[in-house]
């Protein structure tokens, strides 16, 4: 059984209340797990798409862009399936909230293409630090793939 916790304003908007059954993508095609960071706010977001979704985009937009390191590490992974790269961002939000206490960084006023609630402030979540996170857990679940 899947639990689903969705928030009025996900509802509100049309995105519906369970992630498993939403019509948007299935979670059997290829995924994506990003970390996009906005200078403007000095935040960074995790996320995930489906491998053929514009979501970068709108974040691009935004002015969220994917997240590099000096070694030009970029923040972008891919992942087998959608419903990998949603275990891999649950992941991360567990650890931001639960075991860092840090809270989102943005509003959703301040994030019209939205996403809020998987923000952190950069200084408080340090992406480097992010960053390596998801690739230890990426690489884990590719391994236990094969």
């Amino acid at each position: 059984m899947n639990v689903v916790r969705p928030t009025y304003h996900n509802v509100s908007h049309g995105q519906g209340g369970c992630w498993y059954c939403s019509p948007r993508s299935d979670p059997n095609e290829p995924g994506i797990v990003y970390l996009v960071y906005s200078t403007l706010h000095d935040a960074i977001k995790v996320g995930i798409m489906a491998a053929r979704s514009g979501r970068l985009d709108q974040h691009r937009r935004n002015g969220w862009m994917p997240w590099r390191d000096d070694d030009a590490v970029t923040g972008i992974w891919n992942l087998p399936t959608v419903l990998l790269a949603r275990t891999v961002e649950r992941e991360i939000l567990s650890w931001w909230r639960d075991d860092m206490q840090i809270p989102p960084a943005v509003s959703w006023s301040d994030m019209p293409q939205a996403g809020a609630t998987e923000t952190a402030s950069a200084t408080l979540a340090d992406p480097a630090g992010t960053a390596g996170r998801i690739a230890r857990l990426v690489a884990a679940i590719v391994h236990n793939r094969r």
